[in-house]
């Protein structure tokens, strides 16, 4: 399932730059690699919990990291 984030200008000439020089296909595929290697999330995490939902405390939580 898709879905739509909203970048600046300067973001995607970023993403685009960082896509064409590791050969990457698609802008999500680059900001997957870089939350992996970033934010520590491993790549099992990636769609492991199709349809999960975020609750309030949840968000605030995740918000104080």
């Amino acid at each position: 399932m898709a879905t739509t984030i909203q970048v600046s200008g300067t973001t995607k000439q970023m993403l685009e730059l960082l896509k064409e020089k590791k050969r990457i296909r698609t802008h999500d595929q680059v900001i997957q690699q870089l939350l992996r290697q970033h934010a520590a999330v491993p790549v099992s995490m990636f769609g492991a919990v199709k349809g999960l939902r975020w609750k309030g405390k949840d968000r605030a939580e995740f918000n104080g990291l």
